[in-house]
């Protein structure tokens, strides 16, 4: 069973994304998600070996290897976890790959705090639907 507050990583090379997306989060979620922020891949990595998160927020171009690395680690620990991909690139080919490569959604850049909301509104369902799913058998 999930408990609140949710985790979430928000992986951005771009300290100002970061920080963007962690005031946005923090004044239409209070209280919902425990955030961590991190820059590169070998941080982000670090990070899920020793926690795991409900929600993820990757970039796909960071130094070292790419958001979709961060992902497969991420969903093969645990595959609920809600990945949204952020990228400037609105080409079909990029979105293909990113719900090929278990996107629950793609931010495109310039992050708009009103896309962020919506996102994250959305996984909060899907992770609330969960939640109600598999704490049934637990009665």
């Amino acid at each position: 069973m999930l408990s609140k507050p949710y985790s979430l990583m928000i992986v951005d090379d771009q300290p100002e994304i970061c920080e963007m997306i962690e005031f946005i989060v923090e004044h239409k979620f209070p209280g919902v998600f425990n955030i961590v922020a991190t820059k590169d891949s070998e941080e982000s990595m670090a990070q899920i070996k020793s926690k795991n998160f409900q929600v993820i927020i990757t970039d796909l171009i960071i130094p070292k290897q790419s958001g979709y690395d961060v992902a497969r680690v991420a969903l093969e620990k645990n595959p609920g976890t809600q990945v949204i991909y952020l990228t400037g690139d609105v080409s079909f080919d990029v979105a293909l790959t990113c719900y090929t490569e278990g996107a629950a959604s793609i931010m495109f850049k310039p992050v708009e705090p009103k896309t962020v909301t919506q996102l994250l509104s959305m996984c909060l369902r899907r992770l609330d639907h969960w939640d109600s799913v598999f704490s049934k058998g637990d009665e």
